[in-house]
Formats: C-alpha cells, sequence, structure tokens
C-alpha cells in the first residue's frame, strides 16, 4: 500500500512537467524543456535514501538540487524493484519541480529540517 502511495505520489509531480529518464546509471546531466540540468553543477539541498542493504532491489535514493540558475529538480534513482524503476531495470530520472512541488516531496519524504533550511520556518497551524 505504501509503494502505491509513492508511485501515485511521483506520477503527480511527473505529469506537471518534462522529465529526462535514464535505463541504467544515474542521469548526471540533461536537456529538459531546452534548459541544461547538470548534476556537478547545481547545489544539493536534501537527500533522502532507501539503503539496499535493508531494502534490496527496492533501493532508492532521491536528491533535491538548486541548479546555477535557482531552479529546483530531483534526481530520482532506484533499483529494479524500486518506484523509479524504468521497465523491468533499474534507471534514474531528473525532474523539474516549481518551488510548491519541492515543498511537497520534502513534506512527503519527512525532510522538515531541510525544508526550514530552504524555505524557511512555515506558518503555525
Amino acid at each position: 500500500m505504501r509503494t502505491t502511495t509513492y508511485a501515485r505520489f511521483f506520477r503527480s509531480l511527473q505529469t506537471a512537467t518534462e522529465t529526462a529518464y535514464i535505463v541504467g546509471d544515474a542521469p548526471a546531466q540533461c536537456i529538459i524543456g531546452g534548459k541544461m540540468f547538470r548534476v556537478a553543477d547545481s547545489t544539493l539541498l536534501a537527500n533522502y535514501t532507501q539503503p539496499y542493504e535493508t531494502y534490496g532491489d527496492a533501493w532508492l535514493d532521491e536528491d533535491l538540487y538548486r541548479s546555477v540558475n535557482g531552479r529546483l529538480f530531483l534526481r530520482l534513482v532506484g533499483g529494479p524493484e524500486s518506484i523509479h524503476r524504468i521497465g523491468g531495470a533499474g534507471g534514474g530520472q531528473l525532474l523539474p519541480l516549481d518551488t510548491a512541488d519541492a515543498k511537497r516531496w520534502l513534506e512527503f519524504r519527512g525532510l522538515i529540517a531541510e525544508y526550514v533550511a530552504i524555505f524557511g520556518e512555515p506558518e503555525a497551524a
């Protein structure tokens, strides 16, 4: 059931933006919508990991980056049984995000300290 929730969440992000999919190694750079996204030139803001040692082929690694021009994007990588698989293989993708979707991802993954560091303290409920 949790995997279905993850998959639904990421599908909602992907339907709103263009995505670069890479089968095999994680993408280090690609062009999406006429813009170059390079991991090496970007700032890592947050990370979420499900390690192989615990999750086996369902391992995954998700990184939130800010590009040199201020664009936010996720680098999503996973094993062949993860929600980030491509076909039947492991793979990865770069997924541009707007600010609202970056906040949603941080909330979804429970990365509260990172949320506050990037966007400031949210309003109290």
